[in-house]
C-alpha cells in the first residue's frame, strides 16, 4: 500500500487561494484587471468541475458543526457528491489551469506562499484522492486526513478537550488569514477614506501578501519600518507648534513600538497599524505645508 502524496499543483483548494492573492496583488499593482483574474473567470466562473469540486473544498473549510457523528455524516455526504465528478475531465481541467498560470507567472514562486489552512486543504486533497480512486492506499494515512478534517469542522472538539477547542477558536479570532486584509474591499475602503495607497502602504500589503514562508525576514522589513517612521514622527513634531496635536503624536510615537517583536508571524493588525501610521504620517506632513503656504 502507498501513502497518498499530496500534489499542490493539482489542489482545487490551494489554486483557487493563489489565484485570488494574486487578484489582490495585481490590485495593488495597479492592474485593472490581471491575469490571475482571467483565468478565474475562466475555469471557476461557469459550469466546469473544477468550479465543482471548489464548492466542495470550501463547505469542508467553511462548514462548522457541534457534534462529531454530524461532522462524520457531512463528510461522507461531501465525498459522496465528490465521486460523481467526472474525474477525466476534472484532471484535464487542472492540468489546463496549470498550465495557464504557468506561462503567467514563475509557477514556483506562485505556489509558495504561506497558507494558514495548508495542513486542512491537503487533508481534503488526499480524502479526495484516497475515497474516489481505485487504488489501496495505506489506511494510516486516510483516516489521518479524515481526522484532521473532522477536527476542523468541529472546531478540535473531536478529542473532546473542551479547552483546545477553546484556544483553537481563539487563535483564529487573534491571527486572521491574511486574505481577511488583503481582500479588495479593504483596500476599497481604505482608498475612499485616506485617497489613493501611499507607495509605502503598497509594498507593505506586497510582501505581505506574498509572504514565502520565511516570517523572520517580513518581520525584520516590518520592525525597519517601524524605527523609520518612529524617526520621521519624532522629526516632524519638532515643526508642530500646537501642544494638543504634539502631546497626540508623542502618544502615537510611543506606542508604535507595539508593533515590533523578536521574530515570528506578522498579524494582520500589525499591518493595518503600520499602514494607519504611514497615513498619520502623510497626514501631517500635508497639514504643515498647509499652514506654511497660508
Amino acid at each position: 500500500m502507498q501513502k497518498i502524496n499530496h500534489k499542490k499543483y493539482r489542489n482545487t483548494g490551494l489554486i483557487w487561494e493563489m489565484l485570488t492573492r494574486q487578484v489582490t496583488s495585481d490590485i495593488l499593482e495597479g492592474l485593472d484587471e490581471s491575469d490571475a483574474t482571467k483565468i478565474l473567470k475562466e475555469y471557476f466562473g461557469r459550469d466546469t468541475e473544477i468550479a465543482k469540486e471548489l464548492e466542495l473544498y470550501q463547505l469542508l473549510i467553511n462548514e462548522n458543526f457541534e457534534k462529531e457523528q454530524q461532522a462524520k455524516d457531512f463528510l461522507q455526504e461531501v465525498v459522496k457528491t465528490r465521486k460523481k465528478l467526472d474525474t477525466e475531465k476534472l484532471q484535464e481541467e487542472k492540468y489546463q489551469i496549470i498550465g495557464d498560470i504557468k506561462d503567467k507567472y514563475p509557477l514556483k514562486e506562485f505556489f509558495k506562499s504561506r497558507v494558514d489552512n495548508y495542513r486542512e486543504l491537503a487533508s481534503v486533497y488526499k480524502v479526495f484522492k484516497g475515497l474516489t480512486e481505485d487504488v489501496e492506499y495505506d489506511p494510516s494515512d486516510l483516516v489521518e486526513s479524515k481526522y484532521t478534517i473532522l477536527e476542523h469542522v468541529t472546531n478540535g472538539s473531536t478529542d473532546g478537550e473542551e479547552e483546545k477547542s477553546e484556544l483553537k477558536q481563539k487563535f483564529k479570532e487573534e491571527s486572521r488569514d491574511l486574505r481577511l486584509l488583503a481582500q479588495k474591499v479593504m483596500i476599497d475602503k481604505f482608498n475612499k477614506k485616506y485617497g489613493e495607497l501611499l507607495p509605502e502602504q503598497k509594498e507593505v500589503l506586497r510582501k505581505y501578501i506574498n509572504n514565502i514562508s520565511n516570517t523572520n525576514n517580513l518581520r525584520e522589513d516590518i520592525n525597519e519600518r517601524v524605527e523609520t517612521l518612529k524617526s520621521d514622527l519624532r522629526k516632524l513634531r519638532k515643526k508642530i507648534d500646537e501642544e494638543v496635536v504634539d502631546i497626540k503624536v508623542k502618544e502615537a510615537t510611543n506606542l508604535i513600538d507595539e508593533i515590533k517583536a523578536e521574530g515570528g508571524q506578522v498579524r494582520d493588525d500589525e499591518i493595518s497599524n503600520i499602514l494607519m501610521y504611514y497615513q498619520l504620517r502623510e497626514d501631517i506632513k500635508s497639514a504643515l505645508k498647509k499652514k506654511q503656504a497660508a
